[in-house]
């Protein structure tokens, strides 16, 4: 447990809400008198030592850190595409690409040094399979705008695109020239090795084999069918296809304890050298290994460092796992990459880590303390103690970690395996027993082309906890689907989490208050009343009920299962709208009565405005003695949306627009 006078790791968490703070743009202040209240603060902590002027200088700090690396990010060229696809000739140097099922992407550089900006590319497995990392091409593509948000205060691409330096997104259509030839960076190299180790796990496994133990080891995940990620989603599994501290402690402890084992087959090495020492050493630089060819996430980034503090801890002989060590890799991560703070991955990471740490530091140590108290026990009784402290070490590490993320992941994702601790008991002792520590043979003994029986094995593990997967997700009410929240609920149960898994005294009991008000208020966001993508493309609205029935567009679109899902909902719950209005055969226009029998008329014709309360119209539309809200072709604007609240003062339109 932190000391109640270890101020370090309470700064780092004030340094962390303020960068928040400063994302969600509740607050704007001018860079200089940031960094200025920043800087005076600091006198004031230095003059004065106060405990609550170092955490409030953490704070401003934080905040104006986010905004200096805002500015130093958008002070790049950012060329403006348009919101419709234009046709672009472009030259520059691809930095990834990858295959999908069901075809390929890639991201590519347009320029040359700091004038330089990058574009996301669509294309076909052909293309892909010719244009690689460090290829230099000249390319012709319809490339436009990034899209804005689809729900009020939800996920923003755009925001994750601009940190990214991703301008613009489109469709490759013809590769004019491509040399291959050229010097290659090192950051080329290292995209070409981790491709070629995801690519000789999907040819060497059969599907879904290959694509997830490529995900495991090189966090290569656009390969996996649709239906296996959704699996692992509905299952409560989806943390295992993302590369985290458990990943990276199971590959760099596997090499660890290796090493240990081999060492004690020479019992004159082991005594002449500090073997725990040098294992360590070695195991920090597998770690290191395994970041570079896994992708580097936030998540990833925060594990390593962890696990990092992890290993030099042991070899300077000091505890490993502490609060002080959570904190310093939350507060390098994010000087390194501020807008982590915004990714649920990197929330839910280390909030897991906390709980864990929370608990094994306390309530764990004093249950092994009290269990190793009393008589010398025989082999056969410490063996079945072993195996009572793996099976419930398991069933607690999954409670604990699945409780802390499971809020996060409801916030963000609006749904959870309501299985997920059955589901996590049956398949992480296969995850942590065979398929991780069989990734890392798989890659050491791939230059020597003795990988197959390392591969196999962790194939057929793969397949276990698929079967595991399915089996669960089978039972009926296996997805808890609760929809959107407000966005004072995240912040909210987060503290309430870190108050109850950090404070030692009497302060604790403040927590649950704030967990309980969060869990209350999980799924209860106010929904708008019509959803309109684009310039009319997809349309939905509610219905009596409350959920949401689609008007024009495919049901099964991208746009609609974002909405549904808002709504508690998934794409195939969607049902469409009869039109009341009895259209006759030439008839376009169709009339619904949604929510609080609010009328809609799309395609409207000039005699039908009296019968609508909104009209939709692509086109223009002109009637200045219509009392209806109009929604026409100059109103809707392509790659936004429009929602339509209903509201005490009558019907309000917005649109939502990124920040970015």
């Amino acid at each position: 447990m932190p000391l109640r006078h270890d101020y370090f790791v309470y700064a780092v968490l004030c340094m962390l809400a303020g960068a928040s703070v400063y994302f969600t743009h509740i607050i704007e202040v001018d860079l200089w008198l940031a960094f200025g209240s920043a800087a005076l603060l600091a006198v004031v902590w230095l003059v004065r030592r106060h405990y609550i002027a170092w955490l409030i200088f953490a704070f401003v700090f934080g905040f104006a850190y986010a905004q200096g690396h805002y500015a130093w990010t958008a002070q790049k060229p950012r060329p403006d595409f348009p919101a419709y696809a234009k046709e672009y000739t472009i030259k520059g140097v691809v930095e990834w690409a990858h295959t999908r099922p069901n075809g390929g992407s890639l991201d590519f550089i347009v320029g040359r040094d700091k004038e330089n900006y990058k574009l996301r590319l669509y294309t076909t497995h052909d293309a892909v399979a010719v244009l690689q990392p460090g290829c230099g091409a000249t390319l012709t593509a319809d490339i436009e705008s990034m899209p804005h948000p689809l729900l009020p205060d939800g996920y923003d691409v755009r925001f994750v695109s601009f940190y990214e330096g991703i301008v613009g997104r489109g469709f490759l259509r013809e590769i004019k020239n491509v040399d291959c030839q050229r010097p290659l960076h090192w950051t080329h190299r290292l995209s070409r090795l981790r491709l070629a180790i995801a690519n000789r796990f999907i040819e060497s496994l059969p599907s879904p084999q290959g694509s997830v133990a490529a995900a495991l080891v090189t966090g290569v995940r656009a390969r996996i069918p649709s239906d296996i990620r959704d699996l692992f989603r509905d299952s409560g599994l989806a943390h295992m296809l993302a590369i985290s501290g458990l990943h990276m402690a199971l590959f760099a402890g596997t090499f660890f304890g290796l090493l240990r084992l081999l060492a004690a087959f020479f019992p004159r090495l082991a005594e002449a050298y500090n073997i725990r020492k040098y294992s360590a050493a070695a195991a920090l630089l597998a770690a290191l290994s395994y970041l570079a060819i896994s992708g580097m996430s936030y998540a990833t980034q925060r594990a390593f460092i962890m696990i990092a503090l992890i290993f030099v801890a042991i070899f300077l002989g000091r505890r490993a796992l502490t609060f002080r060590n959570i904190a310093w890799a939350a507060f390098f991560v994010v000087l390194l990459h501020p807008p982590a703070v915004m990714q649920a991955g990197f929330q839910m990471s280390f909030i897991a880590v906390v709980a864990l740490v929370s608990f094994y530091d306390g309530v764990w140590q004093n249950l092994i303390r009290n269990e190793d108290e009393g008589r010398m026990l025989s082999s056969g009784e410490y063996g079945v103690r072993l195996l009572w402290r793996y099976v419930l070490g398991l069933s607690m590490t999954s409670l604990i970690a699945g409780a802390a993320t499971g809020f996060i992941a409801l916030y963000h994702f609006k749904q959870i395996g309501a299985f997920g601790l059955l589901t996590n008991l049956a398949a992480m002792p296969i995850f942590g027993l065979v398929s991780m520590p069989m990734a890392f043979p798989a890659v050491v003994l791939m230059p020597l082309r003795l990988e197959v029986y390392p591969m196999l094995i962790m194939g057929a593990s793969i397949d276990a906890i698929i079967d595991v997967a399915r089996y669960i997700t089978s039972f009926q009410g296996a997805v808890l689907r609760v929809g959107g929240s407000p966005v004072w609920v995240l912040p909210l149960g987060m503290a309430g989490i870190l108050l109850l898994c950090m404070m030692r005294n009497k302060l604790w009991w403040l927590s649950a208050p704030m967990i309980i008000l969060a869990l209350a208020f999980i799924g209860r966001a106010e929904q708008p009343l019509l959803y309109i993508y684009g310039n009319g493309q997809v349309i939905a609205a509610q219905d009596e009920g409350g959920n949401l029935r689609h008007i024009k567009g495919r049901p099964r679109s991208f746009e609609m299962s974002i909405w549904a899902r808002a709504h508690g909902q998934t794409a195939d719950d969607i049902k469409s709208y009869d039109c009341t209005n009895n259209k006759g055969k030439g008839r376009k226009d169709c009339l619904v009565i949604v929510k609080n029998g609010v009328r809609i008329l799309y395609r409207p014709n000039m005699q039908s405005c009296a019968v609508a309360d909104i009209i939709i119209a692509p086109y223009e539309y002109y009637d200045e003695t219509c009392a209806a809200l109009v929604i026409d072709k100059r109103t809707m604007t392509r790659n936004r949306t429009l929602i339509v609240w209903d509201r005490e003062g009558g019907l309000v339109v917005e649109e939502l627009v990124s920040a970015y």
